[in-house]
C-alpha cells in the first residue's frame, strides 16, 4: 500500500497505472509554438474546449521552486488556475514535469467535457511523447 495526498494506493493499482501512462502519452499531439522571434505564443483552443498551460520556475538564490497551471477557455479568459511552492532547488525541467503531472490532478475533479494540455518545455514533451527513446532524467529507464 502507498499512501499520496492522503489516499492508499494499492501497488498493484499504481504499477498498472505506471506500464499504462505510456499508452496515454502515446496519444498526444505535439504543436510548437513559437513565433517568429523565438518566443512561445498561446494558441486559442476549438470552441468548447478548454485549454490548461503549465509553466514552472526554480529561484536559485530563495532556495524556491514553483509551478502553476492556469485554465483558459477558447477566447483566452482566465477559468482557473493552481500553483505550488516549494523549498529547495530542483532542476527547471522537473519542476516542468512535476507541473505537467499535477495538473491533471487539480482538474480531474472540474465537470469538463474537453482540455487541451499545453506546456512549453521540450523535455518533457519529448519524455513524454517518446519514454522509450528516452535517456535523460525524464525517461521511465528499461
Amino acid at each position: 500500500m502507498i499512501v499520496w495526498k492522503s489516499k492508499d494506493v494499492p501497488a498493484n493499482a499504481l504499477l498498472h497505472d505506471w506500464n499504462y501512462a505510456p499508452c496515454l502519452f502515446a496519444r498526444l499531439h505535439v504543436v510548437y509554438t513559437n513565433g517568429a522571434d523565438g518566443r512561445s505564443q498561446w494558441i486559442q483552443p476549438p470552441k468548447g474546449t478548454l485549454k490548461c498551460n503549465t509553466n514552472a520556475a526554480v529561484f536559485q538564490k530563495a532556495n524556491m521552486t514553483t509551478w502553476v497551471a492556469m485554465l483558459r477557455d477558447s477566447i483566452g479568459s482566465f477559468v482557473g488556475c493552481c500553483f505550488c511552492f516549494g523549498d529547495g532547488c530542483m532542476k527547471a525541467n522537473m519542476v516542468e514535469a512535476l507541473a505537467v503531472r499535477e495538473a491533471p490532478s487539480w482538474l480531474k475533479d472540474k465537470i469538463i467535457a474537453a482540455i487541451i494540455m499545453e506546456t512549453n518545455c521540450p523535455t518533457v514533451i519529448e519524455a513524454c511523447t517518446n519514454p522509450a527513446e528516452d535517456d535523460s532524467e525524464m525517461g521511465i529507464g528499461s
